[in-house]
């Protein structure tokens, strides 16, 4: 029995929405990566 492998959580972080979801679609087609979420802006509220 193979124990799974390590997953790498991301949040995804980038003013520009087309290239935030062209990479979030990139790394959710990856195995071992979660796409824990994203945003637009790095600034706390």
């Amino acid at each position: 029995m193979n124990a799974p492998s390590p997953s790498i959580t991301v949040l995804v972080v980038d003013d520009h929405a087309v290239v935030r979801r062209g990479v979030v679609a990139y790394l959710e087609a990856l195995e071992d990566v979660v796409v824990t979420g994203e945003a637009g802006h790095g600034e706390r509220r």
